[in-house]
């Protein structure tokens, strides 16, 4: 669902650091409907109509009524409890017509809970929901533990609103209650600005949203009861990971909205959606006062998000940095989905098959069959090297480029087109009929090593895109031959860049951005899906500069999933580049994601030094370049091992970051490692200490993905939070959540 939704642009949005409310706000429409009953239900002092009591102004259309109850002793006790006793069934299609008397924003919130009543077993039922032109639920099967809400804010432009019910195939539907309640105009802005595209924003206005979390700091609960807006706030406690480097305050009074608080000084900090900036240099000067941030991010086919919020003072032990609550909620796609079944297939494209082929007789059949064996065949394809060897299934990546084509864009592999040359083979640079340049990766057939790089890369690659990481532009499997085809870099390889090359010299900053660009790519590699990928081969040979000089991550061929969450390490054969290889993944054969952390270390100190990792041609005691550089730092003697074309160009603070930085991606032991994510922090704090920025000295961290290292105390301190699948819905207001904040080192 995130990687489909992903391709056709779904974004999500972030209402963060001081949410907006509403103290007191009565909704020109407010329909509370108790599904399936002729009594009322009431939760707090909202009264949920039952079926029998709803005015006219609420049509239900439906081919037969058919309640459901169940004894009060099944239901899970909560505020709630006497919405889930009964529910309205549905077998057929079926639509909810309301009126509405004030166009704009409105919240439908679904309530389910499939509980077993004599004729129907609702655990089994699946079912979509519909409204305007907007797909609600599509397949969803409802949980059978536990009550669920479904929220949604639609933006409502007509007189009425028709929600549509769909059983699916063989199935039925139910709904134990239904909201549709206006929503305050100014709580959901009509844009938002977008944080990975600076400059764009996202029109909100014919979107819909689906809330997916809503969490309020300072470990309490909201219950819609205690919110003005009667929404539900879960608590931090369960995803905050380092307790101990939050404190969290309470403040019992109501809150004063006017603006006229007291005057806290500077308080100044930055705010982060995964490596991305939210806010720089975020201000907030007045307590009472609350402020808010609305932002966007495009939607990776990870299920992991990280928010932080740091200081950027450097040194004050003073708290300032705070969140008193954060919402997360998604947008439509293109096709106005939310919640979509990536795994529901097509049947109506099997019925029609099936229908053409009884039709057309026994001739036709026979072609069909045999066009899907070719089909299969071809998508199976196996070919053999001259060693025997084979490759199955290439075909089934990417986009497949003929023999003829690649000879045509290399100039039948001109020799002067070469590139570069490694381990795999010969790298040209080629040109595509439609004027597209590209680098093509010869492989040598002979290569058994070679079979197994080619066919990894091509799976890596086929399932990850990130702006940081060479795209894959295609592949050629004909005639025995593994070919590549990339994204062409126009500025070659970092390591040209710092040494071996008349390239021109990179400034301290453009190393900085370079370092930078290559830990997001890296970081979206370990986070970027259910399980880590680990590179294996990071070196600044596999770094490659695009014309502005971005850093794109290369040459996957040795790649590697991660181990599962209820593990610590994949054991495996070593591979790697001698010098840049971990030791403890050397000594041990136990690969984590710190490997790639150790070896970007050694990166971090080619770029610093603009020299070779191994240097036979030095003293030996300069020979290594870790060692010579590790030992020379902890003598004081840093002016030994700076390249000497950055004199006079970086700033100490900075050099004491990125040093600081280095090595600790060192360390001996890889639990003392920071997180890839803690090193990206660390070189943006580098850059923005280079560039006269005050320094993030923490960040507090809500993240999606489950990551048990603890971050390094000599590091930024991150703080995260695990919030699970964000397809869950977690249904705050704001006297109470005002009243709840952490404020600590790092909000």
């Amino acid at each position: 669902m995130y990687f489909a939704k992903f391709k056709f642009g779904v974004w999500v949005l972030f209402a963060m650091c001081l949410i907006k409310c509403s103290l007191e706000f009565d909704p020109a429409d407010n329909y509370l409907i108790n599904c399936g009953s002729s009594t009322d239900a009431s939760v707090g002092d909202r009264v949920f109509l039952g079926d029998s009591n709803v005015n006219s102004s609420v049509v239900l259309s439906t081919s037969q009524k058919i309640w459901a109850n169940t004894s009060s002793n099944s239901i899970p006790a909560s505020d709630s409890s006497d919405l889930y006793k009964t529910a309205q069934i549905f077998t057929g299609n079926s639509n909810y017509t309301f009126s509405v008397s004030k166009h704009g924003r409105h919240w439908i919130r679904l309530h389910f809970f499939p509980f077993a009543s004599q004729n129907f077993n609702m655990s089994v039922a699946r079912f979509s929901v519909s409204a305007q032109n907007f797909t609600l639920l599509r397949n969803f099967q409802p949980d059978e533990v536990t009550p669920v809400v479904k929220e949604y804010s639609l933006n409502i432009t007509s007189d009425k609103l028709i929600l549509l019910i769909t059983p699916s195939s063989g199935s039925f539907a139910f709904l134990n209650a239904l909201e549709l309640v206006s929503v305050p105009d100014e709580l959901i802005p009509h844009s938002v600005r977008t944080v990975d595209s600076p400059g764009s924003s996202e029109n909100l206005l014919q979107q819909a949203l689906q809330t997916v979390f809503r969490v309020n700091m300072g470990n309490t609960a909201v219950s819609p009861r205690n919110d003005t807006l009667s929404r539900h706030w879960v608590p931090d406690g369960t995803f905050l990971r380092t307790h101990n480097l939050v404190q969290f305050l309470s403040k019992a009074q109501a809150i004063n909205y006017t603006g006229s608080g007291k005057t806290l000084g500077q308080m100044m900090f930055n705010v982060y959606i995964n490596s991305w900036f939210a806010d720089k240099h975020l201000e907030l000067d007045k307590l009472g006062s609350p402020y808010y941030l609305d932002v966007a991010v495009r939607d990776s086919h990870s299920n992991s998000l990280t928010v932080s919020v740091g200081t950027i003072s450097d040194g004050s032990s003073y708290p300032n940095a705070m969140l008193n609550g954060l919402e997360i909620m998604k947008i439509s796609n293109s096709k106005g989905f939310l919640d979509v079944d990536a795994s529901l297939k097509s049947s109506a494209k099997v019925k029609t098959g099936l229908i053409v082929g009884l039709a057309v007789g026994v001739v036709c059949i026979i072609m069909i069959l045999g066009l899907a064996c070719f089909l299969v065949r071809r998508r199976k394809r196996t070919y053999s090297n001259a060693n025997g060897n084979k490759i199955e299934g290439a075909s089934e990546y990417g986009y497949r480029f003929s023999f003829a084509a690649i000879k045509k864009a290399t100039d039948n592999f001109n020799e002067s087109l070469v590139i570069g040359v490694g381990g795999f083979g010969k790298v040209f640079k080629g040109v595509l009929d439609d004027n597209r340049e590209v680098a093509i990766k010869r492989g040598n057939p002979d290569s058994q090593q070679g079979i197994n790089e080619f066919r990894t890369e091509i799976e890596m690659l086929s399932h990850f895109r990130h702006r940081h990481l060479v795209a894959l532009i295609g592949y050629c499997d004909e005639q025995n031959e593994m070919i590549l085809l990339y994204e062409y870099m126009e500025n070659g390889t970092l390591k040209s860049h710092l040494y071996g090359s008349d390239n021109p010299i990179l400034s301290w900053k453009q190393r900085l951005e370079i370092c930078i660009g290559s830990a997001r790519g890296l970081y979206y590699l370990h986070t970027g899906s259910a399980k880590p990928i680990i590179h294996r081969d990071v070196k600044s040979a596999n770094i490659l500069l695009d014309e502005n000089l971005m850093a794109k991550v290369a040459d996957f061929g040795l790649s590697k999933a991660g181990p599962d969450l209820d593990h610590t390490h994949v054991s495996t054969a070593v591979k790697g580049s001698f010098g840049y290889l971990d030791p403890e993944y050397l000594i041990r054969q136990q690969l984590t994601e710190k490997s790639d952390v150790y070896s970007f270390g050694v990166v971090l100190y080619e770029v610093l030094c603009g020299r070779p990792v191994i240097d036979p041609s030095l003293p030996r005691e300069m020979v290594n370049l870790v060692e010579w550089a590790t030992k020379s730092q902890k003598k004081g003697e840093l002016e030994k091992i700076i390249d000497p074309n950055l004199a006079g160009q970086i700033k100490p603070e900075s050099l004491r970051k990125f040093l600081e930085t280095a090595e600790k991606c060192l360390a001996e032991c890889g639990l003392d490692r920071p997180t890839m994510g803690e090193v990206l922090w660390n070189l943006e704090n580098a850059l923005q200490l280079q560039e006269d920025k005050a320094s993030s000295q923490g960040s507090d961290d809500v993240s999606l993905q489950v990551d048990d290292e603890q971050p390094l105390q000599s590091l930024p301190s991150t703080r995260q939070y695990s919030m699970g699948s964000a397809a869950d819905i977690v249904d705050i207001s704001m006297n109470t959540v005002f009243s709840q904040m952490r404020n600590g080192t790092m909000r």
